[in-house]
C-alpha cells in the first residue's frame, strides 16, 4: 500500500509534465501586455487604481498579476465613523485561450483562475466599550483605534476579449466569475478592557459581512489590455 501511493503520484507527476511540455513545445511565446481594470476605482471592497501585466507562454496558455493600491472606501458613510483605508491588493492569474493564432477575427475567448491577497488599515471611531474585570461598563471609549484587514480568495472566472479596440494593439476584456475568499480582522491601538468585535459596525450586511469567516464572491467587469511586444 505505501509502496503503490508514491507510484501514482510519480505517474501522475509525469503525465502533467508531459502534457505541460506538450503543449509548450507546440506554440511560440505571444507576447507582454499590460492591462487596467477602471472598474476599481469605485470597487466596494478595495477602491483604487489597478494596474497589471499578462505574458503568454504559449498562443493559449499565459500568466499574470494585478496590482492595486487601495486609498479609499467607495461606500463609507458619515456615521461609519471611519478614516479611509490604506492597503493594498494582488491578484495572480493563470489563463487559458481558445482561439487560433493566425486569426485575426477570432475573439478571444478563456478560462481563468485568478487568486487574492489584500491587506488594508483603517482608523475606527465608532465608540467601544471599556470593561471591568467584572464585565461591567467603566465607560464608551471614542479615540479611534487600528483596523486591519486581511483577505484571501480565489474565483475561476471566464472571459472574452475583443482585439484591435480602438487601437490595432488595444483590447477590451470582459469577464465574470464565482469563488470563495476567507475574510480576518485584526485591531490595533486598543485600549485595555475594551470590546471590540461585540460593537462592530455591520455595514454592507447582504454581500459583504464585516466579520471574520468565509464568503463567497463573485467577480465581474471589463479591462482594458495593450499589447506592449
Amino acid at each position: 500500500m505505501f509502496c503503490q501511493m508514491p507510484i501514482r503520484r510519480l505517474i501522475i507527476t509525469g503525465f502533467i509534465f508531459f502534457i505541460a511540455g506538450h503543449i509548450i513545445a507546440q506554440s511560440k511565446k505571444d507576447g507582454v501586455y499590460i492591462r487596467t481594470n477602471l472598474l476599481s476605482l469605485i470597487d466596494p471592497y478595495a477602491a483604487g487604481p489597478t494596474i497589471g501585466g499578462e505574458y503568454f507562454l504559449t498562443n493559449h496558455l499565459s500568466v499574470g498579476s494585478d496590482v492595486g493600491i487601495i486609498l479609499y472606501d467607495v461606500t463609507k458613510t458619515q456615521n461609519d465613523n471611519l478614516g479611509n483605508p490604506h492597503g493594498y491588493k494582488i491578484k495572480p492569474e493563470i489563463r487559458y485561450y481558445q482561439y487560433k493564432k493566425n486569426s485575426k477575427k477570432k475573439l478571444r475567448m478563456f478560462l481563468s483562475l485568478e487568486g487574492l491577497f489584500l491587506s488594508t488599515n483603517t482608523i475606527n471611531y465608532n465608540s467601544i466599550p471599556i470593561l471591568d474585570n467584572t464585565g461591567n461598563v467603566v465607560y464608551n471609549y471614542s479615540g479611534g483605534y487600528d483596523e486591519v484587514k486581511k483577505v484571501k480568495g480565489a474565483v475561476t472566472k471566464c472571459g472574452l476579449q475583443i482585439p484591435r479596440f480602438i487601437f490595432e494593439k488595444m483590447i477590451f476584456e470582459v469577464y465574470a466569475g464565482v469563488g470563495i475568499r476567507v475574510k480576518k480582522y485584526t485591531f490595533k491601538n486598543v485600549p485595555a478592557g475594551a470590546s471590540v468585535m461585540s460593537n462592530r459596525a455591520f455595514r454592507r450586511e447582504i454581500f459583504d459581512i464585516d466579520v471574520n469567516g468565509t464568503y463567497p464572491s463573485i467577480s465581474a467587469g471589463f479591462k482594458l489590455v495593450y499589447k506592449i511586444r
